[in-house]
């Protein structure tokens, strides 16, 4: 009986510890340790919220990048169209007759531009009244369209109901003159690159993946390569005289041969060909009653000759904007419409130059344009052309 009982009582007392051993409090505690340290994976919301962080970063990068493609080519036309504009003013500087006696014949056989109502000089004499003063300096516009003849030699902007269009005195006689007057020099496009497997001092012979059956040589246009050593750091340019395929793979030969002290052995090369015209000018002129003139240099990047370009639009003042900006054109609904976010408007009377910076389509027919400043002058006649990089007023000129 006392074994019994002495059973009994340290039993009951191992009963009661077990079970303070396992109290809910306890076993919790043991559950929570337990299930954090035997975890070996994410739970399928801190995946999704993985997935969801990353898909939002690689989509800001994704967008980026043509963005960044977008402003690097703005920046490159911006850049080439400053150029061009310091070559357009020096060469006003060196001529002033390009502004101030533009209708002197061109030297060749096209007729200078017959007179609309009047004599042609009315319209580059001191500025007095609606059109005198006001016209364009467009050699090769006038060329152009002289060539194509969609309104005769009477060849001005819009046709004979338009703006006064001038060959620049007599510093160009055909189109090609003009186009290398008002044309930013040394613009060349890429035709191959690629690596010079043999050379002389007259001649390179490139690999066989490098395609040249597109080149032109002689030109026009004129066709250079540029020869690279391999440390890249020494190079010569040559104008070529021809391209020569033989047994799969192109010969380029020019005249000039490469010479020089220290021994030239060209690795890689590149050919191009120059594209005339790729940015080139056209100017705007207004004249006071002093005859000193405001000159707007116009820079287009392949300008195109499309005589629609130069349809002359109706422009009505929309008078629910209170600043004064925007504008209703009307056009035939068939017709094709060059205005833009961002492009340009000409005012054909006034001979200025305005941003668009709003589009909006108000009916068959009808558009409404905000532009980015309130004209000058009433805006009724407008026109758009199409490539315009940007408009430089530089000033008065005398």
């Amino acid at each position: 009986m006392k074994r019994l009982r002495e059973r009994n009582r340290f039993g009951n007392a191992g009963t009661r510890r077990t079970c303070r051993w396992f109290s809910p409090t306890r076993l919790a505690a043991l559950g929570r340790r337990s299930s954090v340290a035997g975890r070996t994976g994410s739970t399928l919301t801190e995946v999704l919220m993985a997935v969801l962080v990353m898909g939002i970063g690689l989509f800001s990068v994704i967008t980026l990048f043509p963005l960044s493609l977008v402003r690097s080519l703005q920046a490159t036309n911006l850049t080439h169209a400053t150029i061009q504009r310091y070559n357009a003013e020096t060469q006003i500087m060196a001529d002033r007759r390009i502004v101030h006696r533009p209708e002197d014949p061109p030297r060749g056989t096209l007729p200078a531009p017959l007179p609309i109502g009047g004599a042609e000089s009315v319209f580059w004499e001191r500025g007095a009244g609606v059109l005198r003063g006001r016209y364009l300096v467009d050699p090769r516009g006038w060329f152009e369209y002289n060539a194509s003849g969609p309104f005769g030699y009477d060849n001005d902007f819009g046709g004979a109901v338009g703006l006064a269009r001038f060959p620049a005195n007599m510093l160009a006689s055909n189109t090609a003159e003009a186009t290398v007057l008002t044309s930013l020099p040394d613009s060349f496009v890429k035709q191959a690159d690629g690596v010079v497997t043999t050379s002389t001092a007259t001649s390179a012979t490139f690999a066989s993946d490098v395609d040249l059956s597109g080149l032109s040589v002689p030109g026009p246009p004129d066709s250079r390569v540029i020869l690279f050593d391999e440390s890249g750091r020494q190079s010569y340019t040559r104008q070529l005289d021809t391209a020569v395929l033989a047994l799969g793979v192109y010969t380029v030969n020019w005249t000039l041969p490469i010479a020089g002290g220290v021994p030239f052995v060209p690795t890689t090369a590149v050919v191009q060909t120059e594209e005339p015209g790729r940015y080139s000018w056209m100017l705007g002129v207004r004249k006071d009653t002093l005859g000193d003139a405001q000159i707007d240099i116009v820079i287009f990047f392949r300008r195109t000759f499309d005589t629609n370009e130069e349809t002359v639009h109706t422009a009505t003042l929309d008078p629910t904007d209170l600043s004064y900006r925007s504008y209703l054109i009307t056009y035939p609904p068939d017709d094709e419409t060059y205005w833009r976010r961002g492009g340009f408007l000409l005012d054909v009377v006034n001979v200025r130059w305005y941003r668009i910076q709003e589009v909006e389509d108000t009916a068959p027919g009808e558009v409404r344009l905000k532009l980015q400043t309130k004209p000058l002058e009433p805006l009724t006649s407008a026109a758009f052309l199409r490539n315009v990089v940007d408009v430089y007023p530089i000033g008065i000129k005398k």
